[in-house]
């Protein structure tokens, strides 16, 4: 009943009345781990084995409260205790996959999965590890496989889900995936098991595949408008694939065609929106549509014929609202994929009706709800900085990213454990018994990545600062929404945080520090907050990753410094009709597909780039000792391995400087990595 307390002293009764009671010893040390008193729990397991060694399942619970405890050699060997007394312990194989998945044995781990499976085939955290041992292996198919086995068997299972999300990113399908469709769909609707823009790229694999994408495509690039009957027919054939209106409502699309594609059908409805009045279906596309160009916010370039067409819409659109009278949805669905509703003098007389409620809750009533949350915001001091103004002004300009779902761990983690599972190398180990870690995000920009790390930490109180307020009052929503109580929002400087009267067990800095000023002075000023053994997590630009970048830049003379809307379209028109070598990789990177994000990659008002040599020094200045790249792309740690196999390879920066000379797009995110403050 959840009662543990009572459970507690009704075992212990029970072992006083019989003190040879084995199973009473046993599960009172089951629910005293239960209770997270794990040396406790331990004793009585020991009590249970010292009244009948030959007890299988208080063998099977050493081990666990070992492996909990970070023990995993002495936890196999009580696991294997077990097995000898109880060669069909199904768990017992399943617990023992666990830890040779954490020593990264993953053939050891998949061998004792698929030994539980034989004995528990509907047993579904058992597919779901096998899955994910899988895709450690890079067999992204079985991967994938087993693990819809897995949501098969327990259709709200979020860890497989999750598990799922991870995986879609590095696969790319070249035949038809029917099953996998509504797995992906529920991960797109929902809130917290994936970023939908890490799947995209793979979901677009699958609807190429499909013969009416097909179709769309290649009518769309052999016509330079749509005539009415055809835009009928190809709204109608897409509105019927749920996978794609999932995408376009919750995340940028970053394919050139199919930018394209959207990009002719929104003209294509502007100019005929009067004679597509009457199908609910057209405008549920029309709606999504409105939706996509939200999310992208508006990168889509526009003719001088689209916008004269645009301006007499919205001539007589303010004409029929001054005569009490309202516009056709799709006329609203139309005007809302070229600018916010909220953005049209005449939107206060506008009835949106409940077909477009989705467009009236991200375009009106939550940008009035984050105007709202801006005057909730404290300041720790005005922004003096002549850089960090101008940074400021391009965040409250273009708040970067505009998101709607993201991933989020289902089970937040101990120091330790989250150490543990990014495998770092900590000089200081008493930053493990921290229970309740006080952590600075410091640039939060729009949320993500303190709702991340929220999720990530257990019991861990967070502050995120940021420049833009605009950005801040996002990610405030997005926290309420969330129903998050342990984060605090402050606007501030990095370079102005000597003013703040606080230190952290941990600090995160995530693509910020190079746009400040002066990188390592901001650098230096979070080292100061941290507390002595503290840990660090700091992102920073690759100069080798992002030359293509600099050369481009250089090329076409960017102007960085506050660029129009239409100056960054045209822009992008260029770079999509080039077939340079560098242009053509600008193009494949999905931050190419968003204003904000493009602005971002290639416009930003002030970028610093590094060298891993940089970082080295840099970090034998502040007193850091590096723990660890932190690698996302399930090929780097791989191929890093080839060329270098001893385990401290890993943690060794001259070692990584010389794999990224030869593998310059290792880090074309950027380098993120830990370290921790030396005493």
């Amino acid at each position: 009943l959840g009662d543990l307390d009572a459970a507690v002293e009704n075992y212990e009764k029970a072992t006083g009345l019989d003190v040879n009671y084995v199973e009473a010893h046993n599960n009172l040390g089951t629910v005293l781990k239960a209770k997270s008193d794990f040396d406790t729990a331990l004793n009585s397991f020991q009590k249970a084995i010292k009244i009948n060694p030959d007890f299988a399942d208080a063998h099977n619970n050493i081990g666990s409260i070992l492996e909990e405890k970070g023990n995993l050699e002495s936890a196999l060997v009580s696991y294997q205790q077990a097995i000898d007394l109880k060669p069909d312990y199904a768990e017992v194989y399943y617990n023992i996959g666990i830890i040779h998945a954490a020593q990264e044995n993953m053939l050891l781990a998949i061998i004792n999965y698929r030994k539980t499976l034989v004995l528990l085939p509907n047993y579904a955290a058992a597919w779901n590890n096998l899955g994910n041992a899988m895709n450690m292996l890079g067999e992204d198919e079985k991967a994938s496989a087993y693990l819809l086995k897995a949501i098969k068997l327990k259709p709200d299972y979020a860890l497989a889900y999750l598990n799922l999300g991870d995986i879609l990113p590095n696969i790319r399908f070249y035949k038809p995936y029917p099953v996998l469709e509504d797995a992906i769909i529920k991960l797109l609707r929902s809130r917290n098991l994936v970023l939908p823009i890490e799947i995209s790229s793979a979901i677009l694999s699958l609807l190429k595949l499909k013969p009416q994408i097909q179709d769309t495509l290649k009518t769309i690039s052999n016509q330079k408008n749509i005539g009415l009957e055809p835009l009928r027919k190809i709204m109608l054939e897409l509105n019927d694939l749920p996978l794609l209106i999932e995408l376009m409502r919750v995340s940028i699309i970053p394919d050139v065609e199919f930018e394209y594609l959207l990009q002719k059908l929104r003209s294509s409805i502007l100019h005929n929106h009067s004679t597509l009045t009457e199908n609910d279906n057209i405008l549920s596309f029309c709606s999504a549509l409105a939706m996509q160009c939200f999310v992208n916010e508006y990168v889509y370039n526009e003719c001088d014929e689209e916008l004269e067409a645009l301006k007499n819409l919205e001539k007589s659109t303010q004409l029929l609202l001054n005569a009490g009278q309202q516009p056709h949805p799709i006329v609203i669905a139309c005007l809302a994929s070229y600018k916010p509703l909220k953005e049209y003098a005449f939107f206060p007389l506008l009835a949106i009706p409940n077909s477009l409620h989705e467009i009236k809750t991200r375009q009106i009533l939550e940008p009035e709800e984050e105007v709202f949350l801006r005057d909730s915001i404290p300041a720790l001091k005005p922004i003096e900085n002549n850089i960090s103004s101008m940074v400021q002004a391009q965040y409250e300009e273009n708040p970067y990213p505009r998101w709607i779902n993201l991933s989020l761990h289902p089970v937040p983690k101990s120091i330790a454990e989250v150490s543990n599972l990014l495998r770092l190398q900590i000089t200081n180990r008493n930053i493990f018994s921290v229970k309740n870690p006080q952590i600075l995000i410091a640039g939060c920009g729009t949320g993500q990545h303190p709702i991340t790390t929220s999720a990530r930490f257990s019991d861990s109180k967070i502050l995120a600062i940021d420049l833009s307020l605009t950005s801040i009052a996002y990610a405030k929503r997005k926290t309420r929404e969330l129903k998050l109580n342990n984060i605090c929002f402050m606007q501030a400087d990095i370079l102005e945080l000597e003013a703040l009267d606080q230190t952290f067990d941990i600090i995160e800095s995530v693509g910020v520090l190079h746009h400040l000023d002066d990188p390592l002075a901001g650098w230096k000023m979070l080292a100061n907050r941290l507390r002595p053994n503290g840990l660090m997590k700091i992102g920073l630009y690759s100069e080798t990753a992002r030359q293509h970048i600099t050369r481009i830049r250089k090329k076409y003379q960017v102007n960085t410094v506050s660029p129009a809307k239409q100056e960054i379209r045209v822009f992008r028109e260029a770079m999509m009709a080039s077939n340079q070598p560098d242009e053509k990789k600008l193009v494949g990177s999905r931050d190419f597909y968003s204003l904000s994000s493009v602005r971002d990659l290639v416009f930003h008002v002030k970028e610093h780039q590094f060298t891993i040599p940089q970082i080295k020094r840099a970090l034998e200045k502040l007193g850091l000792a590096f723990c660890g790249f932190e690698i996302t792309n399930s090929s780097t740690k791989p191929a890093f391995n080839q060329s270098y196999s001893n385990p401290d390879d890993f943690y060794n920066l001259d070692n990584w400087n010389s794999f990224e000379a030869s593998n310059p797009d290792t880090f074309a995110g950027m380098y993120t990595f830990w370290c921790q403050k030396i005493n």
